[in-house]
């Protein structure tokens, strides 16, 4: 039989300290990326309040313009876009009869 030198107690304390270091280094690494995700949310608000207010300021001619220039650059998107929210309407509509 293996006979053990250490004291149950001394490895019940380096068994606590690697512990603690672990939660300690975890904690941080939470921290870290609760700043990130914060920081990343506060940019995405703000870019959202200044989209508001830049369409708050457009009458509704100029958001028509917006419009019709956004599918002359982009046909197809907007030919897709159109095909889809048809399909999610008709869809709706189809559960609801």
């Amino acid at each position: 039989m293996q006979r053990y030198d250490s004291d149950p107690v001394d490895t019940a304390e380096k068994m606590a300290g690697t512990a603690k270091e672990v939660a300690e280094n975890v904690q941080e690494s939470v921290r870290s990326a609760i700043k990130t995700v914060r920081s990343g949310v506060q940019d995405r608000v703000e870019a959202a309040r200044e989209a508001i207010q830049k369409l708050r300021e457009k009458d509704a001619r100029e958001l028509a313009d917006d419009a019709t220039d956004l599918v002359r650059a982009h046909p197809f998107v907007a030919i897709g876009s159109c095909l889809v929210l048809g399909f999610m309407v008709g869809k709706a509509i189809g559960k609801r009869i």
